[in-house]
Formats: structure tokens, sequence, C-alpha cells
């Protein structure tokens, strides 16, 4: 078995809850992949920095 970590789909990443769990995903170094029904929505963005 490898150690690569394959890409995890969130569905509703851009609610509330569903974008915490991709924000923290992200942090632990995951590749992540979000569905949503509006393609502009779907960007998930570092917000505290800036």
């Amino acid at each position: 078995m490898t150690n690569d970590k394959r890409p995890v789909l969130v569905f509703g990443a851009t609610g509330r809850q569903g974008r915490s769990v991709a924000k923290a995903l992200l942090k632990a170094g995951w590749p992540v992949h979000c569905f949503s029904l509006g393609a502009d929505s779907c960007v998930i963005a570092d917000e505290d920095a800036g």
C-alpha cells in the first residue's frame, strides 16, 4: 500500500459545514474536490490571507 493521498470529494463545500470540512482537509494536505450546483461558488480560498 502506498502513502499517496487520493482526492476527497466534498459535497456541499460551499455551505457552512462542508466548507469547514474542505478547509480542514486542505490544511491537512489532502487534495480536495468539491461538488456544487454553481461552479463559481465552488472556490475555497484562504479567507484569512491578505
